[in-house]
């Protein structure tokens, strides 16, 4: 069954919302971004939510991830990066990576010697391109892939039924404004995910 990643979480009543809504996981930014969380908050926000839904740490570069595994003793249980991880001296997540590309149109290599997660973000690209790519790739898509980019309560159920991913990832079609979660869009994000799948 398709798991669903609410992505920019920054406080703790978003995070219980996201939790109780049914989410899988819970993205905590920690690159610059409308969307970053206060490192002072991750603590909270880890407590609140006890072991379910899982926390990703989200960084988009090496500084980041180093600061992060500096400044914090707070554990998470998947880091994604969009970066190549493996030499940086840091803690290991409490369970795995999930590595996150940018697709665009003219779609890069992707880093298939990669053995945890992977996240293809097709913000910058078109539908065709969406589904070009998880075609090709489609027993990884299904085992190991989340996909994020533009995706909205009325758009996600197509792209469930026809993709079947690992899993989705939301962020702003989710929100009041950046960094502040919509319950109402939250649960019905997610019911849409799982609705799919019940009646397929």
């Amino acid at each position: 069954m398709t798991k669903v990643k609410i992505c920019g979480i920054t406080n703790v009543r978003d995070a219980i919302a996201a939790a109780d809504a049914g989410a899988d996981f819970i993205g905590l930014v920690m690159s610059p971004s409308p969307r970053r969380v206060d490192i002072s908050a991750v603590d909270s926000i880890v407590s609140a939510i006890g072991s379910r839904p899982c926390t990703v740490g989200v960084f988009a570069s090496e500084a980041d991830l180093l600061a992060y595994d500096r400044d914090t003793d707070c554990q998470l249980d998947y880091y994604q990066v969009y970066f190549d991880y493996r030499s940086l001296p840091v803690r290991q997540p409490k369970r795995d990576w999930i590595r996150s590309f940018w697709i665009t149109d003219t779609v890069n290599s992707l880093d298939s010697n990669h053995s945890g997660l992977f996240l293809y973000d097709f913000k910058k690209s078109s539908v065709d391109t969406m589904h070009d790519l998880c075609s090709e790739r489609q027993d990884v898509v299904t085992q190991r892939t989340f996909i994020a980019g533009n995706l909205t309560v009325e758009n996600v159920g197509t792209i469930v039924s026809e993709l079947r991913p690992f899993g989705i990832d939301v962020a702003r079609g989710t929100e009041l404004s950046p960094g502040v979660k919509d319950v109402t869009k939250m649960k019905q994000f997610i019911q849409r995910v799982k609705n799919v799948q019940t009646i397929s």
